[in-house]
């Protein structure tokens, strides 16, 4: 859990909140039950070999942006998210990825693609093991020229689970000068 959400917080102004474009319309069961995003946004993510990505993070209330704004390793208790991060290739390098149709993959790699995840974490602060995306695809239909916003829409397969599907407005996320704190819960 620490690893997610450390990785996707690498690079938000408060007040990120923002709204998906069919708001409180379900993206489909996972595991039997609808998930309903009341909230998206994205944040910009270095590789560690300096590749750039995108993380868009749907998740099904308000305030997660704020709390990673303050804290790199926080995360929300009572929530339900699904993640989805759009990869350049290996060796892209300082390049922001594009609009385009990015197809589900288990990592990066040679050819640009998105890694999709979706999890819970409890009202006590008790976090899932989060589901992989498996097929499927995410589009990004369009990119503020100032990387201020995007929008576009998923259809991802997380096997037996289910599926989510939906499209999504979401705004940048500015967490540059948040600081990496002790992994935290903030209820």
């Amino acid at each position: 859990m620490k690893g997610l959400f450390a990785a996707a917080a690498l690079v938000c102004l408060f007040g990120c909140e923002s709204f998906t474009t069919h708001p409180n319309a379900p993206w489909g069961p996972i595991n039997g039950v609808n998930f309903v995003p009341a909230d998206a946004f994205f944040l910009e993510s270095v590789q560690a070999n300096g590749d750039y990505n995108f993380v868009l993070i749907v998740a099904d209330r308000t305030g997660y942006c704020p709390i990673l704004q303050q804290n790199l390793a926080g995360y929300p208790a009572n929530i339900t998210y699904a993640t989805f991060t759009f990869s350049n290739a290996i060796g892209g390098g300082p390049v922001d990825p594009p609009p385009g149709t990015y197809p589900i993959t288990a990592a990066y790699g040679p050819t640009p693609s998105a890694q999709a995840s979706y999890g819970t974490v409890s009202a006590n602060c008790v976090a899932s093991q989060p589901l992989a995306g498996t097929t499927g695809s995410v589009v990004m239909s369009g990119l503020a020229a100032d990387v201020s916003s995007m929008r576009g829409s998923a259809n991802v397969g997380f096997g037996s689970a289910g599926t989510l599907s939906g499209d999504f407005a979401a705004p940048l996320c500015d967490t540059s000068k948040s600081v990496q704190g002790n992994s935290q819960c903030y209820q």
